[in-house]
């Protein structure tokens, strides 16, 4: 008969053993002195030829005892094989207050068998074994040891209390079968939870007796001791969890002293604003190319190239994105501001010539209908009238969400360099330029602008008109959920479109930007925004009737092309198959010259007459080229990564860094968790990820988290991060 057995009913008296188990309406109380379990509560048992053998008492922290473990047992008799049976005695309180002894357990959080021995003897190294009579025979085999136990049997480690064995030394001594090393393995773990100091299992020789424990005799030629001190941590106690993304190159610093001539707006704004350093300098490197792209090219290995650079930022909303913009971008604006209102009276002045132009050719062209004699004379008159006049250029230097129609008369009307920035960038992406069927062109003409090439646009009704000498700088800042989508589209990849871009999506501040550490230093804003506008201020060398822009060349130094020709191979040594490039070619293939570039632009930046790119530049627009690079590689690998593991991985960042706990319910999760994860199904389709892969051990239903007993709890595997 198995350990929860019922004798059968005995008529007319069920309340002395409480046939069957009590219900519901009992519940268990602390005795405080109550009558003692009494032979009436034993009485059934002799009338089925059961003999009651030995009762266990169980005591909480206070040495109150809770309940009794009692042990019955019936010897063999002809056919009627021996058997044993154990039940759990609970002083309760029923209806009507009424209170007596019942057949019934405590509930989980149950202490473990001796734990008054066990807070008597804080020193002594613990072994815990499978029930109370093997922890008997153990407190006498060990007496050096405290023996412990739990009740309920080797499928209920998981409603013991384990936490009085912090900072004890724990063996565990299992019974010699499945169900045994079964509860090893869960209190192997529960113990280690409970933040035991050390966990170790004897590993019982397998030529013993089936279901052998230390209450059974010793088999011949055993040395127990040897045996105790010789057992082995267990392995379910020391997990490697797996990683759910592909190994990222670990996370590097913005190299700010790289900057140059930027870094200190940079670090004025970062102090300003506490967000992460690569978000001003995402800002300052693209106004500075915007500023600077009209009057030079660069030497690169490959020719010369315009200073034009393509920007991508990635980071949530509330890492102050727009406020570190807007504080870079503040001088820009207020120069495109006076430039509008000098072009409204511009406009006006040119209404009136226009006007005129357009009176003289008319009376011109009338003449010509009289077929009169003096033919050569008007022709000679609207030659000298010449074309009609021209409307001043549009004053501003920036668009946010331009269609590709929309760009190019931009370039037609307006300035010959211009810039989209949007500190809303998923509004581009997202947008009629990137609808599916504009995509293909959109991305092409961005790429022939970053390349400086011509401008050819054909529309109907209004022939074939072509644009020499624009540049274009760009400054998108996006969420990581649109340019995730926008990443792992192939044509944006397929076509060079992202390669072209400097990215990168810095680690979060979020929860460190505390009012005490924030600086401010006006200095470097004053001093960028003069160098801006006066940058701005500059003519343009161009052609005035086209307004083809014609920049001079900015030669590299012999020891600055030196320096980039060694990390050209660099790279293209990394993109062999097995190198650390080798899944973003397009991206490396780039690297050389976005260095030289942004070379270029720091260059210039500091001196637009400037007569060539120093070697110490050139290292440090080096450095920052690696940083973008480095940055690509990690968004690349992430971008292909399924929206469940994505998930997954934001829980399993958040368990190690954020949560305090060691054991965690998907309650916790969905309320104090990532905020992607709000939803029930998310969260089990995270934490079975994160189960799988060894990040999190299911406990034992029933588990204490919180002084409460659990449906479903887990441990929180922190020993490899």
């Amino acid at each position: 008969m198995s350990n929860n057995a019922t004798f059968p009913p005995l008529a007319n008296n069920a309340t002395d053993f409480n046939d069957p188990a009590s219900p519901p309406e009992w519940k268990p109380i602390v005795p405080n002195g109550s009558a003692p379990l009494t032979d009436v509560m034993l009485r059934r048992a002799a009338m089925y030829g059961y003999t009651f053998t030995k009762k266990w008492n169980y005591y909480n922290e206070q040495g109150q005892l809770l309940f009794h473990i009692v042990r019955y047992e019936r010897a063999s008799a002809g056919t009627t094989p021996a058997e044993k049976m154990i039940f759990p005695f609970t002083w309760c309180e029923g209806p009507n207050g009424h209170r007596q002894w019942r057949r019934q357990a405590w509930p989980s959080a149950r202490p473990p068998f001796n734990l008054r021995a066990l807070i008597a003897g804080p020193e002594k190294p613990v072994i815990v074994v499978e029930g109370e009579k093997a922890a008997d025979a153990g407190s006498r085999l060990f007496p050096e040891y405290i023996v412990l136990a739990s009740s309920g049997g080797s499928n209920a480690a998981g409603k013991t209390d384990w936490a009085p064995l912090k900072g004890r030394a724990v063996t565990i001594w299992p019974d010699n079968d499945d169900a045994g090393r079964k509860y090893a393995d869960e209190v192997a773990q529960l113990a280690t939870v409970a933040g035991a100091a050390s966990v170790r299992i004897v590993n019982v020789p397998s030529n013993f007796p089936p279901k052998w424990d230390l209450a059974d005799a010793v088999p011949p030629g055993t040395d127990l001791t040897q045996l105790l001190t010789s057992a082995e941590r267990p392995v379910s106690s020391v997990e490697t969890p797996t990683p759910l993304l592909p190994e990222s190159p670990p996370e590097e610093p913005f190299p700010v002293a790289a900057l140059r001539p930027l870094r200190a707006v940079v670090e004025a704004v970062q102090g300003m604003t506490l967000a992460p350093m690569a978000i001003p300098a995402a800002s300052a490197l693209a106004v500075a190319s915007l500023a600077v792209q009209g009057f030079r090219d660069v030497e690169t290995l490959g020719g010369k190239r315009p200073l034009s650079l393509y920007v991508l930022t990635i980071a949530q909303s509330g890492e102050r994105k727009s406020s570190c913009d807007e504080v870079i971008m503040e001088a820009l604006r207020q120069f495109e501001k006076n430039e509008d209102a000098v072009r409204r009276d511009a406009v006006s002045a040119w209404s009136s010539n226009q006007a005129l132009w357009k009176s003289d050719k008319e009376q011109l062209l009338a003449e010509a209908k009289k077929k009169t004699e003096n033919r050569k004379s008007i022709e000679d008159g609207l030659s000298k009238l010449g074309a009609e006049p021209a409307p001043p250029p549009l004053a501003e230097r920036t668009v946010t969400e331009p269609t590709y129609e929309g760009l190019t008369r931009k370039f037609s009307e307006g300035m010959p360099t211009l810039g989209i920035f949007s500190d809303e960038g998923g509004q581009f992406l997202g947008g009629y330029a990137m609808s599916p069927d504009n995509r293909q062109k959109t991305l092409t003409a961005l790429n022939d602008l970053w390349q400086g090439n011509t401008i050819r646009r054909t529309r109907s009704g209004e022939g074939t008109s072509t644009l020499y000498g624009r540049r274009l700088a760009v400054h998108l800042m996006v969420q990581p959920e649109v340019a995730r989508n926008f990443m792992a589209d192939p044509l944006s990849t397929g076509t060079g479109f992202l390669p072209r871009f400097l990215i990168c999506e810095p680690p979060s501040t979020v929860g460190t930007r505390f009012q005490a550490k924030i600086k401010r230093n006006n200095a470097p804003l004053s001093d960028f925004g003069a160098r801006l506008k006066a940058i701005l201020e500059t003519a343009l060398p161009m052609d005035n009737a086209t307004r083809e822009l014609m920049p001079t060349l900015l030669p590299l130094s012999d020891a600055a092309r030196a320096l980039l020709s060694g990390y050209a191979d660099d790279v293209e040594l990394k993109q062999a198959p097995s190198g650390a490039y080798s899944s973003i070619q397009g991206y490396a293939s780039k690297s050389a010259e976005q260095a030289a570039r942004i070379a270029g632009v720091l260059t210039a930046w500091g001196d637009l007459r400037a007569k060539e790119v120093t070697a110490a530049t050139m290292s440090d627009a080096i450095s920052l080229a690696k940083f973008y690079l480095s940055d690509a590689l990690k968004l690349t690998n992430s971008a292909n990564v399924s929206r469940e593991v994505a998930n997954a991985e934001a829980l399993r960042k958040w368990l190690l860094e954020s949560c305090e706990r060691q054991l965690v319910t998907p309650r916790d999760i969905l309320q104090y968790g990532p905020s992607r994860l709000r939803e029930g199904p998310k969260v089990q389709t995270a934490i079975a990820l994160l189960v799988k892969h060894g990040w999190l051990v299911r406990l034992p239903d029933g588990a204490v988290v919180d002084g409460a007993p659990r449906k479903e709890a887990y441990r929180i595997v922190k020993g490899a991060q």
